[in-house]
């Protein structure tokens, strides 16, 4: 059996696309995120009552975080809120600090009112705090995505550059003349 002797360049090419195919996943997760984020800010607003509201603490991360109830009515239909958290857009419900929290939830208590965003084609779908389009996480994943797309990409145009040039090197060679 023939072996083939070991190619460093083409591990480092395949490294670079190993990079490359990370860089895709986290940069569709922030694009989309930021996506989620500005769609719910087009939906319609309502006003909506609170039923309940009380406090919870995450693990990972450890966060204090708002659960509220509410009931709201669009077109003359009632919905009472399926989600019990404040938002599944982004964790704005949520803060590393209790007062803070306990703050928030001073303002929020059974019977007071409140504006939500519902989705204008599932009513039932609602939104209660809008961050930001674009926060922190959303700026640091897309920066790093692209940070890592673009020296993939050019790692990989390099290797294959560098490949061509070994290879017409090899071919420039003279051949040994046998005897």
């Amino acid at each position: 059996m023939k072996e083939f002797p070991p190619d460093p360049q083409m591990s480092i090419l395949l490294g670079w696309c190993l990079i490359v195919l990370l860089a895709l996943p986290f940069g569709g997760f922030a694009v989309g995120h930021v996506a989620a984020k500005a769609d719910a800010m087009s939906w319609p607003k309502t006003g909506a009552e609170i039923l309940s509201s009380e406090l919870y603490r995450t693990t990972k991360p450890a966060l204090w975080c708002a659960k509220l109830h509410l009931r709201y009515q669009v077109d003359g239909r009632s919905f009472t809120s399926r989600r019990v958290s404040s938002s599944w857009v982004a964790g704005t419900g949520c803060d590393r600090e209790r007062r803070v929290m306990e703050a928030r939830l001073e303002r929020m208590g059974p019977g007071d009112r409140v504006s939500v965003r519902y989705h204008p084609r599932d009513p039932a779908r609602a939104v209660v705090y809008l961050a930001p389009i674009v926060e922190f996480l959303d700026v640091f994943v897309g920066i790093s995505a692209a940070i890592w797309l673009g020296c993939g990409i050019h790692g990989i145009r390099t290797g294959k550059r560098e490949r061509r040039e070994q290879e017409a090197a090899r071919l420039a060679r003279p051949k040994p003349a046998w005897r």
